[in-house]
């Protein structure tokens, strides 16, 4: 009997560390794909990375989802600072340093925009997060204004426009 009894215990504790996915995560990531045309799969991917979104609501879903973008911002910033320290053109260098200038920017904005998130204040969120995009765009299109090399900052670019869209769009959801 008390062998059954723990094989029982020991049967629910594996079930429980199980992946599972959020009924409301799911939910969310499924109205950011119909209603805002979002990626389902990268948004639930990038939810679920936070073991806290399985219990989160839609404004901690945002939440998880600035400080995504937050992070991204400073790994972009930093492969800038990295990118400038090299041997480069001088167009590259023009265009690497708005592009640290305005992720740098971003940083701060993402952090604005937490405190948005955490006061309830919607549409502060929202300008925050479309301030950051603008961030992203700013740094892509400096490189066609300088002749640059725009390959150099591609994926970092587009990865950080990708989170702080998905962080975008579930602050709409708030």
């Amino acid at each position: 009997m008390k062998i059954s009894s723990l094989l029982f215990a020991l049967l629910i504790l594996l079930h429980q560390q199980l992946p599972t996915v959020n009924a409301s995560v799911e939910k969310i990531c499924k109205q950011v794909a119909l209603e805002k045309g979002g990626d389902y799969d990268f948004c639930l991917k990038s939810l679920q990375r936070d073991p806290k979104s399985s219990t989160a609501s839609t404004a901690g879903l945002a939440l998880i989802a600035t400080r995504r973008a937050k992070e991204d911002f400073r790994s972009a910033l930093a492969t800038v600072k990295k990118l400038l320290r090299g041997n480069i053109t001088d167009n590259d260098k023009s265009s690497l340093a708005v592009c640290a200038e305005v992720y740098d920017d971003g940083v701060y904005i993402l952090r604005e925009a937490i405190g948005a998130i955490r006061s309830g204040t919607r549409d502060d969120a929202i300008t925050y997060l479309s301030a950051s995009l603008t961030d992203v765009s700013t740094c892509s299109d400096t490189f066609d204004e300088f002749a640059a090399n725009k390959t150099m900052v591609a994926k970092v670019d587009a990865d950080a426009a990708k989170i702080s869209t998905l962080a975008l769009e579930i602050a709409t959801l708030m």
